[in-house]
């Protein structure tokens, strides 16, 4: 489990390198406004593809596994190309609906709608890609699903982005920017798309009868799916809704200068993310097959090594945040950058103490009670952010953001032990731990 955690992390830092190599380049190339236009179109273009991918991004990493388990090969690959291709239809028509809308009630803001446009154009190739992404993470390829968004799309953004800003020698705009980003993904996709058929197992990969869908068969999966559209809507605006509260009550260039404020924090629950995605087929596969005792220390692992990871990066950003926000063109001269994120900081160490309470209910068959979970704090975090963002701009955000992060885990934590009779939190399981390392010393 080490090796493949830290295989994995080390994937997820190169994209983090790849990610604030073209956030810094981004901050340089584009006037602020242009930058936070940027930022703040592409969160609601995430939050559209979350929706529009129905829950099969994390229905896949569930169902799969189970499929593969009873053999069930061809069944695992007809739900992956069912989900894929329901998910770009569906957005290929969002896609359209509003264009059209903007074309005829918005001729009067043309640039702004046109950056809007190019928005959605990039609409329908990302949800492809994280569909796809989600299938190799279902096949536990967690390493190489990483690579082609995460590392690949930022490096060819950048490189897109640079070339253009030689050869026109002025600052991009959000539109320019945007459509990089369309073609980044679009290459993402087709890349991911290839590595799942390539890793299917040989069986599911034969074309015969077999693999035939039935219309019950699809009713099915939708009905399934459905709880995971309502948590990943929600989920992701917990995570977002401070970004899309700035942009609605506050400047343009203040989503700039937080959105790269949050880049920061991603590097801080880098090592929460790895876990989460670790444990989601593992957690699935052995509640599946009734083994609780390994669900719950999987879960416990990978939750402490998550923590180990996120306070030494803590530990950095105290020391050395202020140095670091100061090299991206849009923070200079911006003191209230580093109050965020220490704010950010605390928020992350103390949601990281208690472990993954959250993925434990949503892979197992609490996806629903998950979602009303996430519906409930989401509802919390726009009243609280509406608030201190109308107040205090970006400080209040990261407040905001915070509060509810802190609070949604402990929630989590709560309805987990309840439920499981067991204890996923890493503070109160620090004799388990003691134990484990006990065992290990003596058996050298």
């Amino acid at each position: 489990m080490i090796k493949s955690f830290y295989s994995a992390f080390g994937v997820r830092m190169a994209g983090i390198a790849a990610g604030f190599g073209l956030h810094f380049l981004l901050t340089h190339i584009m006037m602020p406004d242009q930058y936070g236009i940027y930022v703040y179109l592409f969160s609601w273009v995430m939050f559209a593809s979350v929706i529009a991918r129905l829950g099969f991004d994390n229905y896949l990493i569930k169902k799969i596994p189970e499929y593969l388990t009873k053999n069930k090969f061809y069944a695992a690959k007809n739900l992956i190309s069912f989900s894929i291709a329901t998910s770009f239809s569906l957005a290929l028509l969002i896609a359209v609906a509003f264009l059209t809308y903007s074309l005829i009630y918005n001729s009067d803001q043309q640039y702004f709608w046109t950056t809007i446009t190019a928005a959605f154009l990039l609409f329908p190739v990302l949800v492809a890609a994280y569909l796809n992404q989600s299938a190799l993470l279902a096949l536990k390829k967690i390493v190489i699903s990483n690579i082609p968004i995460a590392i690949a799309r930022p490096i060819i953004m950048s490189t897109g982005c640079l070339a253009t800003f030689l050869i026109i020698g002025i600052d991009l705009s959000a539109r320019t920017v945007m459509q990089a980003n369309a073609f980044a993904f679009a290459l993402a996709a087709a890349t991911l798309s290839w590595l799942v058929t390539y890793h299917l197992p040989s069986p599911a990969t034969t074309k015969t009868k077999k693999s035939l869908v039935d219309t019950e068969s699809r009713i099915g999966w939708l009905k399934e799916a459905s709880p995971y559209t309502l948590y990943a809507g929600t989920s992701f605006l917990n995570r977002r809704v401070d970004i899309l509260l700035l942009g609605m009550f506050s400047t343009a260039t203040s989503v700039g200068i937080y959105n790269i404020v949050a880049s920061l924090i991603t590097v801080v629950s880098l090592a929460t993310v790895v876990a989460q995605q670790m444990s989601k087929p593992i957690i699935a596969e052995a509640y599946s097959n009734n083994n609780l005792k390994k669900m719950h220390a999987f879960a416990l692992k990978s939750g402490a090594l998550g923590f180990l990871l996120t306070s030494a990066f803590v530990l950095v950003f105290l020391l050395f945040g202020n140095q670091i926000l100061n090299l991206f063109g849009n923070i200079n001269n911006s003191p209230e950058a580093y109050t965020a994120l220490l704010i950010l900081l605390l928020g992350k160490l103390t949601r990281s103490l208690l472990g993954l309470p959250g993925i434990v209910l949503l892979f197992t068959k609490h996806q629903k009670l998950s979602s009303n979970l996430e519906i409930l704090t989401v509802a919390a975090s726009t009243g609280v952010g509406y608030i201190l963002v109308i107040k205090y701009g970006l400080i209040g955000a990261a407040i905001s953001t915070s509060m509810v992060l802190v609070a949604r885990t402990t929630i989590n934590h709560l309805y987990a032990r309840r439920h499981f009779g067991l204890d996923f939190s890493i503070i109160n399981n620090i004799p388990y731990f003691y134990s484990l390392l006990k065992l290990r010393l003596t058996t050298k």
